[in-house]
């Protein structure tokens, strides 16, 4: 018997600051995800298990989201569940956008769909939950390493230690598989840094099965340790940054798990349309080589090498920020219309900078 589990990227239920009034939140307003579901789910219609990073809070009355940035409205989980997702991780830099009562708006959302949650803060490290399916006892916790926002004790901070005490209680409850989510690295490179390889090997080592992380907006490689498997990166999978092929393009990875401890698993290439909707890339040469690619280059982040990888990291990381920025000004010139007036105001502040 196998447990099937399928790997969402960054999922964003709202609007960026310069896509109000036609992000996914506004977009979403208008039809609730109708045209997105049938698509989505089946994707995941033959996983036991399908989990992503909620990008940000959902909230109820006391704001409109299709009128604001980074808040998702509440019925957005409903479209979560229908589409088949049944565990999310809250731990991220975006998800106390809306305060504490974005945050437990977002808690209680989930659990009227009877949604798991991972990264809330519980004794010093993440909640952990728990399926059983097939004899098999999987865990999840969650943690972030970006913080953005002050968070007071809400969700699960990153460190290796707060990291390291969930995998004891994992221990200490006898699962077969214990599963890691980290919100981690920086933006808009496909290669972690050296810290968060070492890390996640650690972790391996500490007694993880599978690492699995968020946050880069692009798709890093996946790599096979000793016997566990660390997904640095699954990018974007529902969101509305649409300016560049690389934040356009992510992936989803079906992982099945066996009784004997094996791991198998099969990488899906996506590209988001207009339209925010992941659409599948089919047998996509392409994509699986640059993947190999970025999978080659942190083979060459051993002691050794280390200094070369890391001044290749620091040079690609400038190289690609700037990149993506002129990408999205683009972009914001060519739908200016769209754009809200407040918003209008934002941008021309920040372009003069």
């Amino acid at each position: 018997m196998k447990v099937k589990i399928t790997f969402l990227g960054d999922i964003f239920p709202a609007n960026l600051h310069y896509t109000i009034g036609f992000g996914v939140a506004s977009q979403f307003a208008k039809h609730n995800g109708a045209p997105w579901i049938k698509t989505i789910r089946d994707y995941l219609y033959d996983s036991n298990i399908v989990f992503g990073n909620l990008e940000s809070p959902l909230i109820g009355k006391f704001k409109k989201p299709e009128e604001t940035s980074f808040a998702g409205d509440i019925s957005f989980a409903n479209f979560l569940k229908k589409i088949g997702i049944n565990i999310l991780s809250v731990a991220n830099n975006h998800i106390l956008e809306q305060g504490k009562e974005g945050f437990f708006s977002t808690i209680k959302a989930l659990e009227n769909q009877c949604i798991k949650y991972i990264g809330k803060y519980e004794n010093g490290t993440s909640n952990i939950e728990i399926f059983k399916i097939n004899n098999m006892s999987i865990g999840f916790a969650a943690f972030n390493a970006i913080h953005d926002i002050s968070n007071p004790n809400l969700y699960a901070n990153y460190s290796e230690y707060s990291v390291i005490k969930a995998l004891e209680l994992m221990s200490s409850l006898n699962l077969d598989f214990k599963i890691i989510s980290i919100h981690w690295g920086n933006e808009f490179i496909n290669i972690p840094k050296i810290s968060q390889i070492q890390s996640a090997r650690k972790f391996i080592d500490e007694g993880a099965d599978i690492i699995v992380g968020h946050h880069s907006h692009v798709v890093q490689p996946i790599e096979r340790y000793k016997d566990g498997l660390i997904i640095y990166c699954l990018g974007n999978f529902i969101f509305d940054m649409v300016w560049s092929e690389n934040v356009r393009t992510g992936m989803f990875v079906k992982v099945e798990l066996e009784k004997n401890k094996k791991i198998s698993y099969c990488i899906n290439p996506i590209y988001i349309n207009d339209n925010y909707l992941p659409c599948r890339r089919e047998k996509d040469n392409d994509f699986m080589k640059l993947l190999k690619r970025y999978e080659n280059k942190i083979n060459k982040s051993n002691s050794i090498l280390q200094k070369k990888y890391d001044n290749y990291y620091k040079r690609t990381l400038l190289f690609n920020n700037i990149y993506q920025r002129m990408m999205m000004k683009i972009f914001l010139l060519k739908n200016y219309r769209m754009i809200s007036n407040q918003t209008k105001k934002l941008i021309m502040s920040r372009f003069l900078k």
